[in-house]
Formats: C-alpha cells, sequence, structure tokens
C-alpha cells in the first residue's frame, strides 16, 4: 500500500507541474548550458570592449603629443611674429628716420645731373671751337692769339685762364690716380672691411649635396673617430654615411635603422663611436649599435617628446632633454634613471658635456635659460636667464671654456664658463637661430644654422658673418668636421650639403 501511495503521488506532482509548464521541465543541466552560453557572449563583448578603450587610450596619448608638439610650435612662431613685428617697427622708424636724407640725396643727384649736363654742353661746345681753330689755322683767316682771347673773353675767363684749367688738369690725374688704388685694393682684397659691414664674401664652397632624407632632416653629428655622418629625420629613421673626400662627388649610404613610432629630433653618438643614442617626439630614447644598426637599449621615463641627448665621456651614463621640463641621467649598465633635475621652467631643447670638465652638464631651455650642473652632487651649479626667447641649442668649445647659446629670435650669444653672468659676445643673425657648432681647435668660427635658408659663419673677435646660401627652407643642423676644413649643414629640404673651406 505504501508503494501505491507514494506512485499516485508522484502521478498527481507531474501532472501538476506539466499542465503549469505546458511544456519540457527544466532541469539543472539545461539551466546550467545556458548561463554558459550567456557567460560566453560576455566575455566576448568585455573583451571587445576592452580592445575598444585600449585604441582609444593610445589615440588619446598620441593626440596629447600632438597637442604638446604643436603648442610649443605655436609658442615658437609667436616668438618669431613678434621679433618680425618688432624688425619691422624699427624698420619703419628707420625708413622715418632716412626720409630727409633720401630727399637731400635725390635733390643733390638732380643737381649734379644738371651739373653734369652743362659741363657735357660746355665740353662739345669747346670741341667745335677747336675743330673751329684748327681749320681756322689751315686757311690762315686768323692768329692764335686772337682766337684764344676771344675763347677766354666768351667763357669769363682773365689772362690766367690757361693756368686755371691746367689746375684742372692735374688735380683730374690726382683724382683718378687714387680711384685707381682704391679699386686694386678692393680687388686685391688688401684691406679689411669696414666693422660696420656685418657681411663679407664666403670662405666655403659648395662641393656636393646629397639626398640623405625624404622627410626633413633635424639633426646631424659627425663621428668622434672616422670620417661617417650620422643623420636623423622626421620619417623616424636615422641613417649613417660616409663623408666624401676632396675629390668625391657620391656619398656612399652604410646603414639605416628605425625603430622609434615618432619623427626623431637629435642623434648624438658616445665617445669611442661604438653607440648613437637617438631622441624621438615618442618620449624615448634609444641607444643603438652603430656597426650593426640594433637597438641595445629604449630609456622609458620622460612624459612628454624628447629633444636632445649627451653621452657621458665614460660611456657609462647619459643626458636627455625632454618637453616635461626635465633633464634625466640614464645608468647604461641598467637602463635606469640615475636622476632627475629640476630647474627649468619650460621644455628643455637641449643638453651637452663639457669637454674637459665632465662632471659638469650644460642644458638649454624654451624659458630662455641657461642652467650648468654639476652631475656629482645632482645639483644646479650656475644659472642665468642668457635669452629673451626660447633657445634652441648649446654646445661649448673643445676647451670647455667658452659656451655657445641659439634661439628663436636669431640671437647667438658666447658664453665664459668661469663667469656666467653676461655674455662675451652677442649678434643677431636671422629671424631664427636653430643649432651652433664650434670649429675644432678653440672659439674662432661658429656656425649658425638659420632659420632664414642661412647658414652663417661667425667669427666672434671681428664680428665677420660669412653666409652660405643652397638651402630651401630652414636649415636645422650644422657641423664641422675633424679638422674644420669641411662644413656639413641639413635642413627642411631633406639635403645635407657639403662645404669645403676656400681660399680667399
Amino acid at each position: 500500500m505504501g508503494l501505491v501511495r507514494t506512485l499516485n503521488c508522484f502521478q498527481r506532482e507531474w501532472h501538476q507541474s506539466s499542465n503549469h509548464h505546458k511544456g519540457l521541465v527544466p532541469d539543472a543541466l539545461t539551466q546550467q548550458a545556458l548561463l554558459k552560453s550567456e557567460l560566453v557572449v560576455a566575455c566576448e563583448e568585455v573583451a571587445l570592449l576592452q580592445g575598444r578603450i585600449l585604441d582609444l587610450h593610445q589615440t588619446m596619448v598620441r593626440l596629447q603629443r600632438e597637442q604638446d608638439f604643436h603648442r610649443e610650435q605655436s609658442v615658437c612662431v609667436e616668438a618669431e611674429k613678434r621679433v618680425l613685428w618688432k624688425n619691422l617697427t624699427q624698420l619703419r622708424e628707420h625708413e622715418q628716420r632716412l626720409e630727409p636724407a633720401l630727399t637731400r640725396l635725390t635733390q643733390a643727384h638732380q643737381a649734379a645731373f644738371r651739373v653734369r649736363t652743362r659741363i657735357s654742353m660746355e665740353t662739345k661746345h669747346l670741341q667745335r671751337e677747336a675743330e673751329q681753330l684748327q681749320r681756322d689755322d689751315e686757311s690762315g683767316q686768323c692768329t692764335i692769339d686772337n682766337s684764344s682771347a676771344l675763347r677766354n673773353e666768351e667763357r669769363g675767363f682773365k689772362t690766367s685762364g690757361l693756368t686755371t684749367e691746367t689746375n684742372e688738369i692735374k688735380m683730374t690725374k690726382s683724382q683718378r690716380t687714387r680711384c685707381n688704388t682704391i679699386c686694386k685694393e678692393n680687388q686685391d682684397g688688401a684691406k679689411l672691411p669696414d666693422k660696420n659691414m656685418k657681411t663679407r664674401s664666403t670662405h666655403f664652397t659648395l662641393t656636393c649635396s646629397f639626398r640623405a632624407h625624404r622627410q626633413p632632416i633635424s639633426n646631424v653629428e659627425v663621428h668622434p673617430v672616422r670620417r661617417l655622418l650620422a643623420s636623423s629625420s622626421d620619417d623616424r629613421t636615422w641613417r649613417l654615411w660616409k663623408l666624401p673626400n676632396n675629390e668625391e662627388k657620391v656619398v656612399p649610404l652604410l646603414l639605416s635603422a628605425d625603430g622609434h613610432s615618432d619623427w626623431l629630433t637629435s642623434c648624438s653618438f658616445s665617445s669611442d663611436g661604438d653607440r648613437l643614442a637617438t631622441t624621438s617626439g615618442d618620449t624615448t630614447v634609444c641607444v643603438w649599435d652603430v656597426h650593426r644598426g640594433h637597438r641595445l637599449l629604449s630609456l622609458v621615463g620622460h612624459s612628454s617628446s624628447t629633444w636632445g641627448c649627451a653621452f657621458h665621456r665614460s660611456g657609462l651614463s647619459l643626458a636627455s632633454a625632454s618637453s616635461d621640463r626635465n633633464v634625466r641621467l640614464w645608468d647604461l649598465s641598467t637602463g635606469r634613471a640615475l636622476c632627475v633635475l629640476r630647474r627649468h621652467g619650460n621644455a628643455v631643447s637641449w643638453v651637452h658635456f663639457l669637454p674637459q670638465h665632465e662632471h659638469f652638464l650644460l642644458s638649454s631651455g624654451r624659458d630662455g635659460a641657461l642652467v650648468l650642473w654639476d652631475v656629482r652632487t645632482r645639483a644646479c651649479h650656475k644659472a642665468v636667464q642668457g635669452h629673451k626667447t626660447a633657445v634652441n641649442h648649446c654646445t661649448a668649445d673643445d676647451t670647455g671654456l667658452v659656451l655657445a647659446s641659439c634661439d628663436v629670435g636669431g640671437v647667438v650669444s658666447l658664453w665664459d664658463v668661469r663667469s656666467f653672468h653676461s655674455p662675451l659676445f652677442s649678434i643677431h643673425t636671422a629671424v631664427a637661430a636653430n643649432q651652433v657648432s664650434f670649429c675644432p681647435g678653440g672659439s674662432e668660427e661658429v656656425a649658425v644654422a638659420g632659420g632664414d635658408e642661412q647658414v652663417r659663419v661667425l667669427r666672434p673677435s671681428s664680428s665677420h658673418v660669412t653666409e652660405l646660401s643652397g638651402h630651401v627652407g630652414k636649415v636645422c643642423s650644422v657641423r664641422f668636421d675633424h679638422q674644420g676644413d669641411t662644413l656639413l649643414s641639413a635642413g627642411a629640404d631633406g639635403l645635407v650639403r657639403v662645404w669645403r673651406r676656400s681660399e680667399q
């Protein structure tokens, strides 16, 4: 009876369940399968959303870097605009000051032209009279004395007219001798130009040029030991070239490497020439093997574009400059930052270790300041607000005692590292001065890459400026070779031009 009751109870419950669900009764396995399928769909949607979020983050970072770059460019353009407007105002004032002088010169020119015309007419009249006298002498119609008296009376002269004419002839010969002497001196180049003249004939001749990159070249660097040249460009690559000799016109490409995800801003060799460091808009600094073109290190730590780098003479550390207003010192054995140097109020544009003073590091910034760091104490040794506009570049001569800097306003200044307060020499060269380079052997010559398509060679001792024309677009970088007889320039046209020193 117990089994019968149990069977009846089961049949009633099954009948009720069938009427309630009107179909199959879901069991635990079916529910679990449904939940698993929903979970798989949800996981796929989460992975898709994560990929989209990562893409958006990368796009945002890229846009931020581009925004920082364009902001810096706008600051430079604004500074150049102010300089141009100031120059235009000065030119207008100068024109107003010179207007009375121009008026006087015009009047004097007109008066001299009238005098010249009158003298020409009198000369022709005298020639006709002389011809007439000659004909009269031949025909015997009159005497020479009467003709001379008649001529002197017509010209308003007294009896001393012959002496006056003789003095005029002597003075004319003296003036002619003086003019010939001056012309000869100018042709032979025996005298130096006047101090007020800032431009003279060039001492360099263009021997060859070659296309190093398809896009603008940001920097060129000469190998410290061999006759090699490294170039970095906006096309995200750096290349190694063999420098031509005196008679060579073809420059062979030895190596080309890429690895940065954004434009390259500079390159720098180590003291032994075995490694090359590059900076880029992707915020990293890369160290390369020059012989093979392999990337040895990628230094990550800056939060904005890196603009310049320099190896320590020992080759164990590296300094880098960035738009994040910081200078970082890196340990190349570990790839980690040793310290962060903070002093600049704007982007740091360049860094340079002083020759013969390996513990001092020079940096320049968009705030117009030059800072000398002691890397032993990792502190600021000296600082000066040396420029009124953003400083593009800084360097030192072979002794490390004379420094050079240039800014977006076109001002080039030389500094004594021992008295780092006021410049030894300062000159305005162009709309913008992008880079400076000392000639090996001292500070007698300084090459300047100008924003007006000109390369200039300054001689601070005499304030002479030699201008070299040939680039199309701004000149971004200049470098002397080891002997100082060859000057290399590169610019926005993607060309490297080779200038040889020529005898004057």
